[in-house]
């Protein structure tokens, strides 16, 4: 399906910070992949902000006006008309953006609203984003009868870089010894620089420290000053990077602000201490913290001793930092983006595990010719043969099933796994009146990913007839890598495998470049 235009309408300032146009980065990168372009219409956004969006080839248009201001509204629509014959979506993100502004861009356009405390009177949007934990659709009652809720962690928005870290285990080690700083992309109350030294004097052993300045951050002279005062060759500062998900992998403690760096956190099982740096980062902090996937503190009130009792604590102990890790990752899958990008088409994919109900829905399916063919044993297979394959394989915890259902509750199609050791071999099959659609790729994305999280597997296998370039295109798209040809049933077969650890090797080989002096190389993967 051939995409248009998106349309971004979002701001970044040093009190408001980046996190409100990081989060629609990620969804611009979403349908950029599917083929659209992206524009971001800007009232305010830093240099390196902008440099960032050119970077990922989005023109950025300035809206010379205050934000949320009439006069922004007629900027918006006179962007939207000059620089998109027709945007598909406008997307909506900050405080700022009232119900009149909302309804007037609504009126020749389709609007996702991006929010997260729920402060508007009347929400005139097509689809409502919100998602935190706290979420709920009592708290959007004052919508249009039409408007569509998408709410919670399960919509976390996360950038091409973590889309790698998807399928990517943490290991906990006895000690820790490895600690991330990043308070936010722009730092307003300049903490950055007082927690730095407090963590540069802790009496831990080998411990490294990595500062993260944001680059609409105006404290970097200070932060680099603080590391010289207290550096001994342990600390690193890096200023508006671009490999956060790298960096956070590395680490085994983050002290950071409680911003939309959450979810990344969350997403990579990394514990962290959060700092309330700004009111409307306060409910997910807290949240984090009952869950035990974090603990929160207040940047008003912040105890620069408490803080370096907390933090040597957690250093020292592992079973609270595993725990806290796989809390993090139960909450976020790292599909966020994905949810939202299909239900923009209203394609949104629901994953199931099969029931002894859907036996001849599955039935129907395999016999159908085109499965048949792709399928490596393609001959006939009776009723009888398959209720007891089918019987046989809900009863083996090796052969997890799983059904995909549209946002009506329509079976698209099934994916499903055999394993053996560390090793599973998928098979994916659409329903016929789905074909064509991308239910595939959805299909292959959830399922790997509800897998490798549920399951100790390393690496999941795909093989393909050489003549099923449908599947080839498929499994290429989706992150698979080829190997070498293979035999399946006597038959020639290409073998397809997606690795679960694929960003720990890429960190390990980063560390080795830097250790030689070649941090700005890069391994080759050819063999």
């Amino acid at each position: 399906m051939k995409r248009g235009a998106l349309l971004v309408r979002a701001d970044s300032t040093v009190a408001s910070g980046t996190g409100h146009v990081m989060r629609c980065l990620a969804l611009a990168q979403a349908w950029q992949r599917g083929g659209g372009n992206v524009i971001f219409a800007m009232s305010r956004c830093a240099l390196s902000l902008r440099e960032r969006l050119h970077r990922e080839r989005i023109e950025v248009v300035d809206i010379e006006a205050e934000p949320g201001s009439d006069d922004d509204l007629r900027k918006t629509v006179v962007a939207v008309d000059l620089h998109l014959a027709h945007a598909e979506w406008i997307v909506v993100d900050g405080y700022h953006f009232r119900p009149k502004y909302l309804s007037e861009l609504q009126k020749n356009n389709r609007i996702l609203l991006i929010d997260d405390n729920a402060e508007l009177d009347f929400y005139p949007a097509d689809l409502v984003l919100n998602q935190n934990p706290h979420a709920r659709p009592e708290m959007y009652a004052n919508r249009e009868s039409r408007t569509r809720m998408l709410l919670g962690p399960r919509y976390a928005l996360l950038r091409n870089e973590f889309a790698v870290c998807r399928n990517w285990n943490r290991r906990v080690p006895t000690r820790a010894s490895k600690a991330l700083l990043t308070v936010g992309g722009s730092d307003p109350k300049n903490l950055t620089p007082r927690i730095l030294s407090a963590l540069a004097t802790l009496p831990v052993e080998e411990l490294q420290i990595r500062v993260v300045v944001g680059g609409s951050a105006e404290n970097l002279k200070a932060v680099e000053a603080a590391a010289a005062e207290n550096n001994d060759g342990r600390i690193e500062v890096l200023s508006n990077v671009s490999n956060m998900a790298e960096l956070m992998t590395w680490a085994d403690l983050a002290v950071a602000g409680a911003g939309t760096t959450c979810w990344e956190m969350c997403l990579l099982g990394l514990p962290a201490v959060l700092i309330v740096v700004a009111e409307n980062q306060r409910r997910l902090a807290e949240y984090l913290s009952t869950i035990g996937a974090a603990v929160a503190c207040d940047a008003e009130s912040l105890d620069i001793a408490s803080l370096q009792q907390l933090t040597c604590e957690l250093l020292a102990n592992q079973d609270r930092r595993r725990e806290m890790s796989q809390a993090g990752r139960q909450l976020v899958d790292g599909l966020g983006r994905e949810r939202v990008d299909a239900a923009l088409f209203n394609r949104e994919l629901h994953l199931r595990l099969a029931q002894a109900a859907d036996c001849e829905l599955v039935f129907e399916w395999a016999r159908d010719p085109i499965a048949r063919a792709a399928s490596f044993h393609s001959s006939e297979i009776s009723s009888e043969e398959h209720a007891r394959w089918f019987a046989d394989k809900l009863q083996d915890l090796n052969s997890p099933i799983y059904i995909g259902e549209n946002s009506d509750g329509e079976p698209v199609g099934l994916v499903r796994f055999q394993i053996k050791n560390d090793t599973a071999v998928l098979s994916v099959n659409v329903a016929q009146a789905y074909r064509g659609e991308g239910w595939g790729r959805q299909l292959v994305q959830f399922g790997t990913s509800a897998l490798f999280r549920a399951r100790s597997v390393c690496r999941i296998h795909a093989f393909v007839k050489p003549g099923n370039q449908a599947s080839v295109r498929l499994f290429e798209a989706s992150g698979f890598q080829r190997a070498a040809p293979q035999q399946v049933a006597g038959q020639d077969a290409f073998l397809f495998i997606l690795e679960g650890n694929v960003l720990e090797r890429e960190v390990m080989e980063n560390e080795i470049l830097a250790s030689k002096g070649l941090e700005n190389e890069k391994l080759s993967h050819a063999e």
